[in-house]
């Protein structure tokens, strides 16, 4: 008696079977979390925007749990601030201060987890805070203390 061979609709269906998984959705999301954290560590600041790409991966990854799409932005987000930098200067002998626009650009990446559900909050990411194209820091501490100091706001 031969026995039939169906390896191939087998493996399909079991690689099927693993990539609709809520361990595979949430593996893929621990690999950019952890890519995130490595990425971080490797910044320094005054680093370009093209650096940053070099080191903090720019690529999407998306998985799959029970039929629902899980995608991963890297950066998760990005905006755009605009605040105000009193600055000095002199003009007839005399020191004048004026207030002179600033602009800086925040990409956010996620570096944390929320758990089973996949939610992304702001405790999730770290914001990366650029001024005139340069890493200046980041952080969410570093990010309010840019706010603050420079009344920012979203663009």
């Amino acid at each position: 008696m031969k026995k039939k061979v169906i390896t191939a609709p087998l493996i399909l269906l079991i690689s099927f079977l693993i990539l609709q998984s809520p361990a595979f959705a949430r593996s893929t999301v621990s690999k950019v979390i952890d890519m995130n954290q490595r990425g971080l560590a490797k910044l320094s600041a005054g680093m370009t925007k093209e650096e940053v790409a070099e080191v903090m991966s720019q690529r999407a990854i998306i998985a799959r749990q029970l039929g629902e799409r899980i995608e991963v932005r890297n950066p998760y987000r990005a905006e755009s601030l605009k605040g105000k930098e009193k600055v000095e200067e002199i003009a007839g002998g005399e020191k004048i201060e004026k207030e002179v626009d600033k602009n800086f650009d925040v990409l956010y990446y996620l570096t944390g987890s929320s758990g089973k559900d996949y939610r992304v909050t702001d405790s999730n990411l770290t914001p990366l805070v650029f001024d005139e194209g340069k890493l200046i820091g980041w952080g969410q501490g570093f990010l309010q203390d840019t706010i603050k100091k420079y009344q920012a706001e979203s663009k």
